[in-house]
């Protein structure tokens, strides 16, 4: 008889299950790879960035390292460590292309596996920023990749919205993270300007 464990997540902040993998979404510029920095330095921790977009973290604390850290712990598995630390991906799109994956179902469920093994191997937490495949709608990242989106730990979607009513001015603009997993029957939280003062 095969033994059914079910996971029991503890988080980081409330927010991000350790040692699991989180999925953060949202369109480009709505503050993905600033607000989960900023969010694990408020929680005192200094995550490990694969900073394949180049976004800039300024007055930010991150170990910042370019495509060797995706070798390392996706293609190779020679990394050391990383045991207990947590591990930013920017951008699923970035970490595909520098792996050299094809765009077959074979190759997604692969990387997918890859991200899971890393963080339940080495058991570090680890966050995939990505962009909708169809920048649009937030539920594009299943199109994308529907195994990784599918057995993430969580899923988070950044969405920024100018009120009706309003002019348009970017002190108008009110920023949403949704989360879309591992919140029980009750069905998706949302917190409003989440790390934006």
């Amino acid at each position: 008889m095969t033994k059914l464990i079910i996971p029991n997540y503890s988080f980081i902040g409330g927010i991000i299950p350790k040692n699991e993998v989180t999925l953060i979404v949202g369109l480009p510029g709505t503050g993905k790879t600033f607000t989960t920095i900023k969010f694990l330095n408020s929680e005192k921790i200094i995550p490990i960035l694969a900073n394949l977009d180049y976004s800039p973290i300024d007055g930010l604390l991150a170990d910042q390292y370019g495509e060797e850290l995706v070798t390392a712990c996706l293609g190779e598995d020679t990394v050391e460590g990383i045991e207990g630390r947590v591990i930013v991906f920017d951008t699923y799109q970035r970490v595909s292309e520098t792996l050299d994956l094809d765009d077959t179902r074979k190759a997604k469920e692969s990387l997918a596996k890859k991200l899971e093994n890393l963080a339940h191997k080495r058991k570090c937490t680890v966050i995939v920023i990505c962009h909708p495949e169809d920048y649009v709608g937030k539920d594009g990242v299943f199109k994308d990749n529907k195994y990784l989106a599918r057995n993430c730990a969580e899923y988070i979607y950044f969405d920024s919205i100018i009120p009706r009513g309003k002019t348009g001015d970017t002190s108008d603009i009110v920023h949403k993270t949704i989360i879309k997993k591992g919140r029980g029957s009750g069905g998706e939280r949302i917190i409003t300007n989440w790390m934006r003062d």
